[in-house]
């Protein structure tokens, strides 16, 4: 168990939960909590049907309230994409932003190599989720939106990478990431120039380097996303290709 300071990490088998104060933003693996409770690395964690205990403190079921990230029309995405691409302009801030490996990761999604893709980018970086995670992250919540390409999943759980950036990766690639990256989508797929540059601004905040990393992941998914609809168009309605990820986050009332 990781103790960072505003997050605690729990991982029960492959499952990862964080606990977060109520000031960090929604997300997939996120349970929000007010105060964070007084824990030990390696302290025991038991989860049963009713909730979780960790150390002396314990979160019932019942208490938790689902996070919905908000919807965005799959055709829409798709159909933005360029336009998307061009408005991320503090993807430049990434590391990553020139890095070669980012260029082989375009082209192996372009051939629908995800396996390839996942190498070239999975834990390039330092710190809990690395950069190449988090670009990669930001990649597959658009790819897993507008495009729904077949193995997404199956191409996240073969990172080798932390624990904790897998289990972010693996909620990207079901549609689900962290909730300032989707009021970003949100403002993209509706032209509120305003709304693009503030959600913008707080993906950029996220983590020390990680909220810059997502966005080029973002800007990395958009430039191959039209090729793979177009391709998908004689098998797959566009309704068909809509949300793999309807398995909502949670946070703490």
């Amino acid at each position: 168990m990781a103790v960072p300071t505003r997050a605690i990490y729990l991982q029960s088998g492959e499952t990862v939960v964080a606990l977060v104060a109520r000031d960090v933003p929604s997300g997939p693996i996120h349970l929000r909590v007010d105060p964070l409770p007084v824990t030990h690395v390696n302290e025991r964690l038991a989860v049963d049907g009713g909730g979780l205990t960790v150390g002396g403190w314990r979160v019932d079921a019942g208490d938790v309230a689902r996070w919905e990230a908000p919807v965005v029309d799959p055709a829409a995405l798709a159909a933005v994409a360029e336009h998307a691409r061009a408005r991320l302009e503090l993807a430049c801030r990434s590391a990553l932003a020139r890095d070669p490996a980012v260029e082989r990761a375009r082209v192996a999604l372009v051939r629908r190599d995800l396996e390839t893709a996942v190498t070239a980018l999975a834990g390039r970086g330092v710190g809990l989720t690395p950069a190449g995670d988090d670009v990669l992250a930001g990649a597959f919540v658009v790819l897993a939106l507008a495009a729904a390409p077949v193995g997404l999943e199956r191409a996240a759980a073969s990172a080798r990478t932390h624990p904790i950036a897998r289990a972010f990766l693996a909620w990207a690639a079901r549609g689900q990431s962290i909730e300032p990256v989707h009021r970003l989508l949100v403002a993209l797929v509706a032209g509120d120039d305003e709304g693009i540059w503030r959600h913008q601004e707080h993906v950029a905040e996220l983590g020390h380097t990680s909220g810059a990393d997502l966005l080029l992941g973002l800007r990395l998914g958009p430039r191959v996303t039209p090729r793979l609809v177009l391709s998908d168009q004689n098998g797959r309605s566009a309704s068909q290709m809509a949300f793999i990820g309807t398995s909502p986050g949670f946070r703490h009332r």
